[in-house]
């Protein structure tokens, strides 16, 4: 018994159960506790706030001013119906290769696309050498160089235009087309916009004069080659239907956009950006959530020390 009692010395004994140990419960705050330290502590979220208003103000203040004008416009296509119906049967394939459109088709898509095109936004970048304006704090207008290490490109300018400058929204309900341009000065917004679409037509009409030469002269040559009296008549119609397309992108200025209702200037107290008010506002509203924050960080510390003594 004594070897066996010797056995069993320097062992642990375990008696009874294993009991694992649990944390104590964390103090938890009542809500209504912690809404009656927000008010308590009113007067350093009122502080914050008053405060991130006067700085919201002080920037919507250092801000230029942007004026937005606004041109609506809609888009003839009575041009490319011309010579619709003239043709049918072996004489389509001709009138197609002489770049008549047949059956009335509708290029309006086509016009849209022009006036949203990246070409016609380059071309009218550089001709009013917007470029300069848009990145005016690299610019040196006096010496006509840039003092910037990386100098704007192109694709800056085209984006800086195209998501800052001009917008282009279309009323599928009544298929107008709205051209609006944001700029500070409220006299260059109301120019660009009523050029903008006089270089959309000046492109346009460009392309339909080259068009129609082209395909007069085609027909020129296939006149000479027709025999049959029909097929020359029908040729003719056609002849008739590009000369006309001439006509009509030689004499109208609006050749397929027309202005329904032209751009205006904006007084001078118009102006669309920036939003001082909301911006004031704001900056007020996050200064005093950032003062209710403290509040609450404080205050919280004290109640659970309470709550757990």
């Amino acid at each position: 018994m004594e070897n066996q009692d010797d056995s069993h010395r320097g062992r642990p004994m375990f008696t009874g159960y294993l009991i694992e140990p649990t944390e104590p419960p964390k103090a938890s705050v009542p809500i209504a506790k912690l809404i009656g330290v927000i008010f308590q502590g009113w007067r350093v979220w009122l502080i914050t706030g008053f405060i991130g208003g006067v700085i919201g103000v002080a920037l919507a203040l250092s801000m230029e001013r942007e004026y937005r004008s606004s041109a609506v416009v809609s888009i003839d296509t009575q041009e490319a119906s011309l010579g619709s119906g003239l043709l049918s049967g072996q004489l389509s394939g001709i009138a197609s290769l002489a770049g008549l459109s047949l059956g009335g088709v509708n290029r309006r898509l086509e016009y849209l696309a022009v006036l949203q095109s990246r070409a016609l936004a380059d071309q009218f970048i550089r001709e009013k050498n917007l470029k300069t304006l848009f990145f005016a704090k690299s610019w040196d207008e006096k010496n006509k160089r840039w003092t910037s290490k990386k100098i704007p490109s192109d694709d800056d300018a085209y984006r800086y235009f195209s998501s800052r400058v001009c917008s282009i929204d279309e009323d599928r309900r009544t298929a107008l087309v709205t051209i609006s341009m944001q700029w500070q000065d409220r006299v260059a917004a109301a120019n660009w916009a009523s050029l903008y679409i006089q270089r959309a037509n000046d492109l346009l009409r460009a392309r339909a004069m080259q068009e129609a030469t082209s395909s007069l002269e085609f027909l020129d040559r296939e006149l000479v080659k027709a025999s049959s009296i029909e097929i020359r008549q029908s040729m003719f119609q056609l002849v008739e239907a590009q000369k006309k397309q001439q006509m009509l992108a030689t004499v109208r200025k609006d050749f397929i956009f027309h202005i329904i209702d032209p751009p205006v200037v904006s007084a001078e107290d118009k102006y669309v950006s920036p939003r001082r008010r909301l911006i004031a506002v704001t900056c007020a509203f996050f200064g005093g959530a950032i003062g209710i924050a403290i509040v609450l960080f404080r205050g919280r510390r004290k109640l659970m020390v309470n709550e757990a003594t």
